[in-house]
């Protein structure tokens, strides 16, 4: 019999359901909230810690957690800064339970690891395979640059979030980063 390949990486430390995945600027994958409990949208067995997929080592790590049960109708969102709004949870009209109608923002690892470039100047609009300037300070010590498709969350699911790695070369506080080609 041949083991299929998701059967090779690590599990969560938690099974869960009705959790949120954000996509990273890092490549990383931020899962949030969800429930360990049998039934549909358990709060009793609400998982508050994090977990942080990391696809080149293939490995969870658990992170910091949250306050309130975030469930079935729940969202998490990337923000511009980089930090993760992670929001709602419970039944809107809980019998015998508590609506969550309150966010809280999550920063994520990287944001902890020094400064951070800042960029100073960035087009409004790419258009597909053709390079861009970004004007950043500092450009020398970037690594990596990606391009992430905002996040349309409902009921514990991300339906839109993408994250393409793109092609670039730095100079001074100057990238010049190639877009995809096509959609």
């Amino acid at each position: 019999a041949v083991t299929p390949a998701w059967r090779s990486v690590s599990p969560m430390s938690v099974g869960r359901r009705h959790l949120n995945t954000t996509i990273l600027p890092d490549g990383q994958i931020l899962v949030t909230g969800g429930s360990a409990a049998p039934g549909f949208d358990e709060p009793a067995g609400a998982v508050l810690f994090a977990e942080l997929w990391n696809p080149a080592t293939e490995r969870w790590t658990p992170l910091a957690s949250h306050s309130r049960y975030r469930g079935y109708h729940s969202t998490a969102l990337l923000l511009p800064d980089a930090r993760v709004l992670i929001a709602g949870g419970g039944h809107p009209n809980p019998p015998g339970g508590v609506a969550e109608n309150n966010a809280e923002i999550f920063s994520p690892p990287y944001l902890f690891k020094g400064a951070r470039p800042a960029i100073t100047a960035a087009p409004t609009v790419l258009r597909y395979g053709q390079p861009f300037v970004v004007e950043t300070s500092p450009a020398g010590g970037i690594a990596a640059v990606t391009l992430v498709r905002l996040s349309s969350v409902t009921h514990a699911f991300n339906e839109n979030q993408r994250i393409n790695a793109l092609s670039f070369t730095g100079s001074g506080s100057t990238l010049t980063v190639t877009p995809p080609a096509n959609a």
